[in-house]
């Protein structure tokens, strides 16, 4: 929901399917470190108070399914 605000529809970020995410992130725990950490221009970081462990599990596998 929030991250759609920059990711889809300004695209002022990088967008959340297709071969750039792959290429970006080519493996699971990788997404999840940057989601966790967050980004150095402006993108929060999603700590477990905000997304449980189960949570990011499921964010990243549908990101991985939007192709």
């Amino acid at each position: 929901q929030q991250c759609g605000a920059c990711h889809e529809f300004p695209k002022v970020a990088p967008l959340l399917s297709g071969p750039g995410l792959l290429k970006s992130y080519p493996f699971d725990e990788s997404l999840v470190q940057k989601i966790r950490a967050g980004g150095t221009t402006g993108m929060p970081g999603y700590g477990t108070a905000r997304l449980s462990d189960a949570q990011l599990t499921d964010l990243v596998a549908y990101l991985r399914s939007r192709r």
